[in-house]
């Protein structure tokens, strides 16, 4: 059955079933069409700041031609170097350098923020800009200005900037190396700013593209900056720039150089292609910019070709002749250019391309305007309208027609003062030329889409335009064209439904009407078939709820439709007799509102007499000339064409009656027969000038005219006009009458210039006694009527005119129906007749030049006392009085048939109640029945009372208020609706006592909310309820809270654990440098000893200058190891937290027992103990060498304390360091299991109440849906049966029969409802097959364990990282411990040799040098040890870094790394231990140590050993004391041992670039790892966020509006029930009233 009402139209909304990603990209185009029609509708930028931006977008582009790949083919290189820096100065990437990665992702969020923005204004435009009382402005000028940006000057610095970010290369080692920064990329963090900058760069890309393709204006309007002949040109440029910076960042070998000029050479071609030769702007300054812009980047990258393939071979320079070539093109391209005139000169009949049409007509309008202010263009234009008129070969071209008599177009729109009459025919040549290439190139869109422009634009012809606009829309076209489809409707369509235009009506509006029409009327057949379904599934013996539901709300969703429908066709047209007919029925055959539907049935009789009463708002009903048939006003259409110029071409039936001719009669006849003489005269002239002037003030208003009907006789009445406009350019003149109703004595006369009587009206007859063959054969003129006309004359024109006395002296002068009635007059009423007292007004007749052709005279015979003077008025009054008691009371008129005429008589009372059987009043005309208007006039008093006493009687109902009452069931009820308060009590068949009384309670309660059931209009204000329902606000709540807690968990857990991470990375940075300033201690110390040995003489040089040179080196290795040592403590003190209560108490108690002088001691804490060494090192540093004697104060000073207890709280610091990074790895743990518990209950507790208030919503339905249940089936089938006849009879067309009558089964319907409801019946069953209450449960719980999954993970990943940098802080805290300890080891020894009585640590000196040694190889077993348990935690740099110092050869890297010296010195060093690796040599640095600790051993208390058998060669002897105390010499010689000076060497070289080198390398291992950890952290935290960012904003927050819906369908589902059966079935009247209990509580 659907299928017959299948008018080949479209899908629409209510039948589109597209799939969901359908929607969504339809859903965001609309939303873009939205937003760009807004912004075209704000003024854009000035010329001056638009030729900024191309000065800008020059730059930019050169930044293309001088980029960092390809800068240096110009070779010359001291320009195209400052060039190449000038031009990136407007780009974004260039200002970072290598070491500014960081700063640089910073810059690259904040671009990707501002775009972010802009698709936040857009989301916020789009979709709250409908809502009332919010303004957008400033978000839309916002919007308008970043888009504009984003199009011009923003686009390529941030397309360069995310394509930065990933622009690397392979290092041949598997790895890949960032070009820019010195980064490894696809690394750590650097993965996920990779994936953020692609994602960024696609969307950034396809939303700018997008809008440069339908940003602009499409009207040729030169004063606004972005009107366009075609939008592709700035989709283009931005296509070019994407694909260069492509280019550029990833085509970096030389082997691309010639693809890269290549692409770049093609590019540029295209572009000043697209933007110079084609000149797609309207603007000339704005062209004129593109146009320098692409014609200079041209000419670069042609120079460019030339520098890569001739610079250097034959040509040298060439960046020199680009620079001096600019100047010479500005010149050429700012020279006015030669117009492309040759297009004038296209033959419209012989093209075969659209193009050549859209070509040519651009042109056109070009010259238009530029001939406002260019004379040159204005002969340019004649000189084509000739061509043209020669060329045309079509039988209507206008230049043709123009000369001959009569012609005249329509040219609605151009009625503008300013226009020529060069300007009309080049508008109305336009107009045919697209209206015939459309015909030929229909499959054009491009063409066609710009004849609508046309219409709407120029011609005003807006419905045309739509329709064409529709028609275009089935054509598919592309995303530009639909933009262009979609702003046009859009705005034409407002400006009908505002009724701006001209007279609001053309055949376009009744077309539009037509389809709206026939779209509702198959809206209306879907809506029915959706209730048969309905009310088929109900009678089933187990109905699916489901599916009822199912069903009800796409009811719901099609009675929508409808509605919306109804709405815009009662805005649209007030032709709706047809529409208002079908949708009554409907309301009240499907809907089953009879209320509603027999208002607008009674609507649709009185349509028509409510637009004859307001005529102001009167509009021609009908859709062409011919279909005017059933127009109730008169109506006339007349033709323009040449050949029927102001002929009648068609009248209706009433306008015949009026007139009293036959159809034919009038046929083809001009319009000039039905008017009096007087505007017959020129009419023809008049008609010629309205429609070359198209004058809008005479659309839509009612004229006062006069109207000549058959015999002669005139007739006032208002006259409207309208323009009937068809689609092939035919024009129509569309006339209505609505005649004047006269309830009072009244005639009309029309005179010429000389006051000569031309036309009368009927009612002179009984008036003046004169009638039209008296004015026809006789020259009559006013004065002969009225003798003091000519005297009284210019008062006549006033507004209330003046009194005239009538006295006839055309006595002799008589007509045949005049001399009948004179006879039955007798003298005395002849005498008062010819003395009768009028009111006389006259109004000038002048012609469309202004001159005066004639008169208009009203004369109103008087009744009521008017002042005429003192005696005068007295006899005037008397004179009156009589003549009203004549015509009340003795004048009465009779119908002659065969004289087709009146004949007044005169009659008593008795006799005016005698009606004339004989009279066939079938026959009479029009003119007879104004002729008796006098006598309705004096009848008036009499008609209105009855008149008054007949409404009344009709008004008044006596028995209102009068009820017959009964008592039933303890109640007071009307005995008339006993069978409306019949209820069923289904659980029992008698109620208690208590129950009833409890339901009197509610009813009495709800008496004031009776009246709902008395109307459906009011049931549906009370069940369709706007306030969101408590149980969706319940879910809304839970699930708010739950996402806030759940977003407010996760970000304290990252960004807590982020914190965590950023400690232990700086506390690993204070271990180091802790390390590294217990080292530098020490090496104070050898440098010390150094001096002081050099002063005893044990150091043997060769030469002064060696000596002097040793000297110097150490005075520095002390200044910079103070200088160290300060900044390393100035480092500690700033990022110390102080947390550690021991290291608190090391820097500020007095803890450190440092000697002062020979037995005077004094407590500092650690920072003033190292202040006050340092000082006395500065004061070593600069003392002379002769003064650094054993026994100098400040020597002792240095000596004993850097020894004793200064170095044992000093390593006591460096413990505590790794005690607090052991710490730190700990700390938090708690923090994140206290998480993760949280998370748990949180989740636990929203899952249970989601699930709660689910399943609380589904019972709501389902208790909805069971009141349908209750329904007997005899309703059921007898609603089913109504729905399917009202189908059957609006497919079959019989609208008259679409009320169904089923008065007998409705009948048996009612009384089987009855019985049905008064016996107790059977719970009807049913079934559920809901799954959406298990999809929506299953789902979240899914969801739960989503996110619950989330902080799992997030507490194992978290918890994992900082369990293996626990473990690696031992190890952590060995690296750091033993370059120091090393160095105090070999110093101590060396103090032994110097000074053995001094202690160290507070004991022996030997006895500590010994310890040391044992410890030193407990600290390389221990050393080794623990890397072997950690090697499955260390990270492999470090694992690398290991392996080549211990076990490989580590000379490179202490060469290159390190700086330690050269390759060479450190392979030949110590015999080539140190080549073998660390391990070999730190185990020869402890076996040098222990072989002179056993040297010492042999000569301490024994001077007889023997020297050279002790030394076996190492050393000769030396002779330092001066002395023979040979102890002391043997002592002093042994610094001069090969293995001493090799110890020395290497804890001041390899051991410090051994230990500093893995510790930077575990560093840097513990950093990769925590950022790797980071990175992984980070982004599962930016997908869990974005999942719950898509989750709640994209997928909660519509499903929160669907079930909305659902349950607001759901209950709109009760107004299916009609309102006797809601009455009569008790659930449904207790569902209700809870309703009604609902809304009054929500209040």
């Amino acid at each position: 059955m659907e299928s017959k009402s299948n008018y080949n139209n479209p899908q629409t909304q209510l039948d589109n079933e597209g799939s969901f990603i359908d929607k969504i990209i339809l859903e965001i185009k609309q939303l873009i069409f939205k937003i760009v029609t807004e912004m075209l509708k704000i003024e854009s930028q000035s010329v001056v700041f638009q030729l900024l931006m191309r000065l800008i977008q020059y730059m930019q582009l050169n930044a293309i031609l001088f980029n960092r790949q390809i800068w240096k083919i110009w070779q010359v290189t001291y320009v195209s170097q400052p060039l190449h820096t000038f031009f990136n100065y407007f780009m974004i990437t260039p200002y970072f350098n290598e070491d500014s990665f960081q700063y640089f992702v910073v810059i690259m969020y904040v671009c990707l923020s501002l775009f972010l923005i802009t698709l936040m204004l857009i989301c916020l435009i789009g979709f709250y800009s409908n809502k009332q009382n919010q303004s957008f402005t400033w978000a839309m000028t916002i919007l308008q200005i970043l888009i504009g940006f984003f199009l011009s000057i923003l686009f390529l610095p941030f397309v360069d900037v995310f394509l930065a970010t990933i622009a690397c290369y392979d290092d041949s080692k598997g790895q890949f190396q960032h070009y820019l920064f010195d980064i490894q990329c696809w690394a750590n963090v650097h993965i996920v700013h990779g994936i953020v900058a692609i994602i960024a760069l696609i969307i950034f890309s396809l939303t700018t593209l997008l809008f440069s393709m339908i940003y602009y204006e499409i009207n040729y309007l030169p004063q606004k900056l972005n009107s366009k002949k075609q939008s592709m040109s700035t989709t283009f440029l931005l296509l070019y720039e994407l694909v260069m910076v492509i280019c550029y960042t990833f085509m970096n070998d030389k082997i691309y150089e010639y693809v890269h000029i290549l692409i770049m050479l093609i590019g540029s071609f295209l572009l000043f292609w697209i933007f110079h030769v084609e000149r797609p702007y309207n603007n000339h300054l704005i062209q004129k910019s593109y146009s320098i812009l692409v014609t200079f980047h041209l000419w670069g990258v042609s120079m460019l070709c030339f520098a890569k393939y001739l610079e250097g071979v034959l040509f040298f320079g060439v960046i020199f002749s680009w620079i001096g070539g600019l100047p010479l093109i500005i010149i050429t391209l700012i020279r006015p250019q030669h117009e492309q005139y040759d297009i004038l000169m296209t033959n419209l009949a012989t093209c075969q391309q659209p193009e050549q049409i859209y070509k040519l007509t651009n042109f056109l309008l070009q010259l238009q305007q530029e001939s406002q202010n260019d004379p040159t263009q204005g002969l340019v234009i004649d000189g084509f309208l000739d061509y043209h008129k020669i060329t045309c070969i079509r039988d209507d071209c206008h230049l043709k027609l123009k000369g001959l008599p009569n012609y005249r177009r329509n040219k609605i729109g151009l009625h503008e003062s300013n226009l020529q009459e060069r300007d009309i025919d080049l508008s109305i040549v336009l107009y045919q030329i697209y209206l015939n290439q459309t015909k030929r190139f229909q499959n054009s869109i491009k063409l066609r889409l710009k004849f609508c422009v046309y219409m709407y634009e120029k011609m005003k012809q807006k419905q045309n335009a739509l329709i064409e606009l529709q028609a275009i829309e089935q054509m598919f076209p592309k995303f530009d064209e639909q933009f262009i489809i979609y702003r046009f409707k859009k705005i034409i369509e407002e400006e009908l439904n505002s009724g701006d235009g001209y007279g609001n009506f053309d055949i376009g509006n009744e077309l539009q009407f037509q389809n709206n029409y026939k779209t509702l009327q198959r809206y209306i057949e879907r809506s029915s078939l959706l209730h048969m379904d309905f009310w088929s599934l109900l009678q089933e013996d187990y109905p699916d709820l489901s599916k009822l539901n199912d069903l009800g709300q796409k009811i719901n969703n099609s009675i929508v439709h409808i509605e919306d429908l109804w709405k815009k066709m009662q805005k649209s047209s007030i032709n709706l007799t047809k529409a208002l007919r079908i949708y009554s029925k409907f309301q009240i055959e499907v809907l089953q509102d009879k209320e509603q539907g027999e208002q607008l049935l009674e609507k649709s009789r009185l349509l028509q007499q409510q637009l004859n009463q307001n005529r102001n708002k009167a509009t021609t009903q009908f859709m062409n000339a011919e279909d005017i048939g059933l127009e109730a006003l008169p109506t006339i259409v007349i033709a323009t064409t040449v050949d029927k110029f102001s002929q009648i071409i068609n009248l209706n039936k009433a306008c015949c009656n009026v007139l009293a001719y036959n159809k034919a009669e009038l046929l083809n006849k001009k319009v000039s027969q039905i008017m009096p003489n007087v505007f017959a005269k020129f009419h023809d002239k008049y008609v010629e000038k309205f429609m070359t002037l198209n004058v809008s003030n005479l659309f839509n208003v009612d004229r006062y005219i006069f109207v000549k009907q058959k015999y002669n006789y005139i007739l006032p009445s208002f006259l409207n006009i309208r323009m009937l406009s068809s689609f092939d350019d035919t024009t129509f003149i569309i006339g209505q009458f609505k005649l004047i109703k006269q309830f009072k004595p009244i005639c009309y006369l029309i005179t010429d210039n000389e006051k000569i009587i031309e036309s009368i009206s009927a009612s002179c007859i009984t008036l003046l006694g004169i009638d039209n063959k008296i004015i026809t054969h006789n020259k009559i003129y006013m004065n002969d009527l009225f003798p003091s006309f000519q005297e009284q004359f210019n008062s006549f024109f006033t507004k209330s005119g003046a009194l005239i006395k009538y006295q006839n002296s055309l006595q002799q002068i008589k007509s045949p129906s005049h001399q009948q009635l004179s006879e039955q007059q007798t003298e005395k009423q002849k005498s008062d007749k010819s003395s009768q007292i009028y009111q006389c007004n006259v109004s000038e007749i002048r012609d469309f030049e202004k001159q005066l052709v004639g008169y208009t005279i009203k004369l109103e015979l008087i009744q009521n006392e008017k002042s005429y003077g003192t005696q005068q008025n007295m006899s005037l009054l008397g004179e009156k009085q009589q003549t009203e008691q004549l015509v009340y009371n003795q004048l009465q008129f009779k119908f002659i048939p065969k004289l087709m005429t009146y004949l007044a008589e005169l009659g008593n009372e008795a006799n005016s109640q005698r009606v004339d059987q004989s009279v066939n009043w079938d026959q009479q005309d029009q003119s007879s029945q104004l002729t008796s208007n006098l006598g309705i006039e004096y009848q008036k008093p009499l008609t209105e009372k009855s008149d008054e006493l007949q409404i009344i009687s009709q008004c008044l109902k006596l028995d209102d208020g009068i009820k017959t009452l009964r008592l039933f069931e303890n109640k007071i009820q009307d005995i008339e609706d006993k069978e409306d308060i019949i209820s069923e009590d289904e659980e029992s068949g008698r109620s208690s006592v208590f129950q009833k009384i409890d339901n009197d309670s509610i009813e009495v309660g709800a008496n004031d909310n009776m009246n709902i059931f008395r109307s459906k209009t009011n049931l549906l204000q009370l069940i369709n309820i706007q306030q969101t329902p408590k149980v969706i606000k319940k879910l809304n709540w839970t699930m708010n809270l739950e996402m806030l807690s759940i977003v407010t968990l996760s970000f304290v857990a990252f960004f807590l654990t982020k914190q965590q991470y950023n400690k232990i990375s700086d506390q690993l940075y204070l271990v180091q440098y802790v390390g590294i300033r217990n080292a530098e201690f020490f090496n104070l110390i050898a440098a010390i000893q150094n001096l002081q040995m050099k002063q005893i003489g044990i150091w043997t040089f060769t030469s002064d200058n060696e000596s002097t040179s040793y000297e110097k080196d150490q005075r520095t290795n002390i200044n910079n190891t103070i200088n160290t040592i300060n900044e390393i403590n100035t480092i500690l003190t700033l990022n110390s937290e102080n947390d550690n209560a021991q290291l608190k108490e090391l820097y500020t108690n007095n803890v450190v027992n440092m000697r002062v002088s020979e037995g005077v001691f004094q407590k500092y804490d650690l920072v003033q103990a190292m202040q006050q060494l340092l000082s006395k090192s500065l004061i070593i540093r600069d003392k002379q060498l002769e003064f650094m004697n054993p026994n100098d104060e400040d020597f002792i000073f240095l000596v004993y304390n850097l020894f004793n207890d200064f170095a044992i709280h000093l390593q006591n610091s460096t413990q505590q360091y790794s005690l607090d990074l052991a710490q730190k790895t700990a700390d938090n743990r708690q923090e994140l299991i206290s998480i993760l518990g949280t998370s748990s209950g949180i989740l636990g507790v929203s899952l249970l109440l989601l699930i709660f208030f689910l399943i609380q919503m589904a019972s709501g339905l389902q208790e909805i849906l069971v009141l349908f249940l209750d329904i007997p089936d005899k309703t059921i089938k007898f609603l089913y049966s109504k729905c399917e006849n009202f189908l059957s009879n609006i497919q079959i067309g019989e609208d008259d029969e679409m009320l169904s009558d089923f008065d007998e089964l409705e009948k048996e319907e009612r009384e089987e409802l009855n019985k049905t409801l008064k016996q107790r019946r059977k719970k009807k069953k049913y079934k559920n097959s809901n799954k959406e209450l298990r999809n929506l449960i299953l789902v979240t719980l899914t969801l739960t364990i989503l996110f619950q999954s989330y902080f799992i993970i997030f507490y194992f990943l978290s918890s994992q990282m900082l369990t293996n940098l626990n473990q690696m802080v031992s190890e952590i805290n060995s690296t750091s411990f033993c370059e120091g300890f090393y160095k105090f080891v070999e110093a101590a020894e060396r103090h032994v040799f110097l000074n053995k009585d001094v202690p160290i640590t507070n004991v022996d000196s030997y006895y500590l040098l010994k310890f040391g040694i044992d410890a030193l190889y407990q600290i390389d077993s221990y050393f080794h040890q623990e890397h072997s348990l950690n090697i499955d935690v260390l990270n492999s740099i470090y694992i690398n870094a290991f392996q080549e110092i211990f076990m490989l050869s580590p000379c490179k890297i202490f060469s290159q790394e390190m700086k330690t010296g050269t390759e060479d010195d450190c392979i030949s060093f110590a015999s080539g231990a140190i080549d073998q690796g660390m391990a070999v040599g730190l185990a020869r640095f402890i076996e040098n140590i222990r072989f002179l600790l056993t040297i010492y051993e042999q000569f301490q208390g024994h001077p007889e050993i023997s020297f050279s058998n002790a030394v076996r060669g190492n050393v000769l002897f030396k002779n330092i004391t001066q002395n023979d105390d040979n102890v002391t010499n043997y002592i002093y010689n042994l610094n001069n041992f090969k293995q001493a000076k090799e110890l020395r060497v290497m804890q001041s070289t390899y051991l410090k670039a051994t230990f500093r080198y893995l510790l930077l390398k575990l560093k840097e291992g513990i950093n990769s790892d925590m950022s790797n950890s980071q990175t992984q952290l980070l982004a599962l935290f930016i997908i869990f966020e974005a999942i719950l960012f898509i989750l709640y904003f994209v997928f909660w927050l519509p499903l929160t509006i669907k079930l909305i819906r659902d349950i607001q369908k759901t209950r709109m589902m009760v107004m299916m029930i009609p309102l006797k059966i809601i009455l009569k079935i008790r659930s449904i009247k207790l569902y209700i009233k809870d309703v009604i209990l609902e809304k009054t509580i929500e209040k």
